[in-house]
């Protein structure tokens, strides 16, 4: 597309790789990092965000 840039996004890079039964391991290692990323965040500022009851 004419907004892809010389190298591949991450998105498109694991998408490309799971047509590659054999680096299976590698994108599923990068999907994780990516989700952890995200989750680990979303849930520390739940933490902080929440009211104690005493």
């Amino acid at each position: 597309t004419f907004t892809a840039g010389q190298q591949q996004t991450l998105p498109i890079w694991i998408f490309s790789q799971l047509a590659r039964p054999r680096d299976r391991p590698v994108t599923n290692v990068a999907a994780m990092i990516v989700v952890l990323t995200t989750m680990i965040p979303i849930y520390l500022a739940y933490r902080l965000t929440q009211t104690t009851r005493e």
